[in-house]
């Protein structure tokens, strides 16, 4: 069981089949074509639908992986920090996240393929990001 994003109200329990998780993957595998060159940074909690395409995407594309600690997440320096020193390509999160960093490190997130989910996405914010020279994919949300 794996909790959806609460976006619409409280979180809700889902079961996921494995078939249905696979299709996902393979889907987001073609959109994004991820390389062994790629570096994704996954910042989700486990228990969130959103966090399987964290974890897994990476994996089976030949990508590497940073799971980001908690404490790290909730400190936009330290976020941008690991960024950089991981050469991340890709990370995914919620518009609340991204404004964050934009608003503290913009020059940290340059260049980076933005992943979008969670909560509506606010034209400022795609502005901003597209302005880096970051790539914006709106995946999910209200």
């Amino acid at each position: 069981t794996i909790y959806t994003s609460g976006s619409t109200g409280n979180p809700k329990g889902v079961i996921v089949p494995m078939k249905a998780l696979s299709n996902f993957l393979l889907s987001m595998d073609d959109m994004f074509s991820l390389h062994e060159n790629d570096h994704l940074l996954a910042v989700t909690t486990f228990a969130f639908d959103i966090s399987a395409l964290e974890i897994y995407l990476p994996l089976i594309s030949g990508a590497s992986l940073t799971i980001v600690q908690k404490e790290v997440i909730q400190e936009p320096s330290a976020l941008t920090a690991l960024l950089q020193e991981e050469r991340v390509t890709i990370m995914q999160a919620t518009p609340t996240l991204w404004q964050a960093l934009v608003t503290e490190y913009p020059e940290r997130l340059q260049g980076l393929n933005v992943l979008v989910g969670g909560e509506a996405l606010p034209a400022h914010l795609a502005n901003t990001l597209k302005e880096l020279g970051c790539s914006i994919t709106n995946l999910y949300g209200p």
